[in-house]
């Protein structure tokens, strides 16, 4: 029991519903309404982000040592042989679910999914820039990927192109984060290669470039009163201050997990774009 509550902390379930949210909000803005329509596509987007998360820790072990002592591995809750065996049988399974449960379009880009996420954790993570385009490239995305049951791409081209920046400004703040274990792994980040308060500027104009483009949708009433409200009144100022946190403190980690819970609920702010 204490190895799959383990091993359920390394796919990071929130992770995995936030993924979810984002293919279900692509399809609803798309126009799709049944749910039975996009229940398949939104559980394998979880499984193959879950299993992305775990793939990722078995290539950071060492990273975590210094970064994040107290993750499953680096605590020796886990051994990194014991992830990885999860991940192939895992990824194997779904793999299997998705060629015989997906239409093609989707299957093709869930496939797509599960290279990138590999990739990442195993070569792209330790390039400069290039894991954050990565990451940023799975996130947006997966609207697109809910828009493919309908074929209706219109709608999720600004979630999209937002969570694709969003995602961006959060990945520097985490490299900046990461910045001492990332170094003594031999990892070239943004954070390593300009310094920490140059990442840090960074981050925050990307950022606060999402502060002024999150509620246009909602002003020129291509998006709902929802989602004005809630981009407005939740989501910017959740970045606001996640930017106040890395300019004035550098508090890098406060940030990072504040930026967590913004990606969240602007998720659901773009699923509730056409009420």
């Amino acid at each position: 029991m204490k190895q799959l509550l383990a091993t359920i902390e390394i796919a990071r379930p929130h992770n995995m519903l936030a993924a979810a949210v984002a293919v279900a909000g692509g399809y609803f803005l798309s126009g799709g309404r049944a749910i039975g329509e996009i229940a398949t596509p939104v559980v394998f987007t979880a499984l193959v982000t879950g299993f992305g998360n775990l793939i990722n820790d078995c290539y950071d072990a060492e990273i975590d040592r210094v970064n994040k002592p107290r993750r499953p591995i680096p605590s020796g809750k886990l051994s990194p042989r014991f992830v990885l065996r999860a991940y192939v049988t895992g990824t194997a399974l779904v793999t299997v679910g998705m060629l015989l449960l997906l239409d093609r379009p989707f299957l093709f880009l869930a496939l797509l999914w599960q290279v990138l996420l590999f990739t990442y954790a195993r070569t792209t993570k330790r390039i400069m820039v290039a894991g954050n385009l990565v990451v940023a490239t799975v996130a947006g995305s997966a609207f697109i990927g809910g828009a493919m049951a309908t074929g209706e791409y219109r709608a999720v081209v600004f979630p999209a192109l937002f969570a694709f920046v969003y995602v961006i400004g959060r990945e520097i703040v985490k490299g900046a984060e990461d910045v001492r274990g990332d170094r003594s792994a031999g990892v070239t980040t943004l954070a390593g290669r300009v310094g920490v308060e140059n990442a840090a500027w960074l981050a925050s104009l990307i950022l606060f470039i999402c502060v002024l483009a999150g509620p246009m949708p909602g002003l020129v009433r291509y998006f709902g009163r929802l989602y004005l409200i809630m981009m407005e009144m939740v989501v910017v100022p959740i970045i606001l201050v996640a930017v106040y946190l890395v300019l004035r403190f550098q508090n890098f980690h406060a940030a990072s997990r504040i930026l967590k819970v913004g990606m969240f609920l602007g998720v659901v702010a773009m699923g509730l774009g056409r009420l």
